[in-house]
Order: C-alpha cells, then sequence, then structure tokens
C-alpha cells in the first residue's frame, strides 16, 4: 500500500476547522475538479455516512466514511457504489485530519492506496501515480485551507494564484 501526506498549516482554531471539516457535503468547495457533492446516506457524520461527489455532471463517485475521530478528522473509502475502487486502483483511501502543535492548527491529510493490475500497476505507481497524486493532494489540502480560511469556494483561478505566490516565496 502507498501512502502520501500533505501538511499544511491554518490561520482558524481546529475547533474552527472541525466545524467545516465534520460537514461530508463540502468537499467541491474546495476539491479541484468536483462540481457537487450529495450525501445519499441517513447518517451526515459518522461511520458509514456516504456521499457522491461529482467530476461531472453526469458522473460520480462514491465516498463512505470508514472511521470517524471525533474533532480531528476521518477515513473515507473512495468507491464505484459497489464495484470497489476506480481504475487504476485496488483500494483508495482518503484520510482528512486536523492536527494541534503548539497552538498551531494544521490540516494533515493523507491518501492510501493499492494500485491494481499487479506488476503493472506497481510499475505504473513508481512512473506516474505517485507524482500526480503527491501533488493531487497537495492540491487539494491547499484549496481546502483557502476554502476554511475565507469561507469561500476555492477556484481553480485562486488556487493557481496561491501556488505562484508560494512558490514565489
Amino acid at each position: 500500500m502507498t501512502k502520501i501526506s500533505s501538511r499544511i498549516p491554518l490561520a482558524i482554531s481546529k475547533t474552527q476547522a472541525w466545524e467545516k471539516l465534520q460537514d461530508i457535503s463540502l468537499p467541491h468547495n474546495y476539491v479541484p475538479g468536483i462540481v457537487k457533492t450529495e450525501i445519499i446516506t441517513a447518517e451526515k457524520t459518522g461511520v458509514g455516512a456516504s456521499r457522491l461527489v461529482y467530476p461531472s455532471e453526469s458522473k460520480s463517485l462514491s465516498e463512505t466514511v470508514t472511521q470517524w475521530n471525533e474533532g480531528s478528522g476521518f477515513v473515507i473509502r473512495v468507491h464505484q457504489a459497489e464495484k470497489g475502487a476506480p481504475a487504476p486502483f485496488k483500494e483508495l483511501n482518503f484520510e482528512y485530519g486536523l492536527e494541534e502543535e503548539a497552538g498551531q492548527c494544521y490540516l494533515h491529510n493523507k491518501m492510501s492506496y493499492t494500485p491494481a493490475w499487479g506488476i503493472l500497476g506497481t510499475l505504473l505507481n513508481k512512473l506516474v501515480l505517485e507524482k500526480a497524486i503527491t501533488g493531487s493532494l497537495g492540491d487539494v489540502t491547499l484549496a481546502q485551507k483557502l476554502f476554511y480560511e475565507s469561507g469561500e469556494p476555492t477556484s481553480a483561478e485562486k488556487l493557481k494564484s496561491r501556488k505562484a505566490e508560494l512558490s514565489a516565496q
């Protein structure tokens, strides 16, 4: 299993960040490429709560909470209804986390996955996936920070501008 993480400081308290994080209906406000989120279970929080995220109006991915750590984060399993993880993955999980260190709150998001297709998937992971997922996870975490701190959805333009600012520093 490959594990990748991204950690970034927030300019809000852990309590304020948790208020936003625990609302699993919000990812379309900060996950690049997601246009809509729909809760599909009676549970809105906690283990078993599920949502559909839409990369387009006609396609969706299922996400189900498998672990819930009140006040600090949760893990979701990404899957295609009952079919399992989307290609090229055998298993795909996303962990949203909050940490506090010396009074500073951090977003600490992680992805863990197992590539499908045996040795071919392992090679694909080393050549392409790991680098692409590292960049994507960094983008999600930064966009999430911008959304949490401003309360406004993070557009592709805002994310690009902030990344340019950070690389210039």
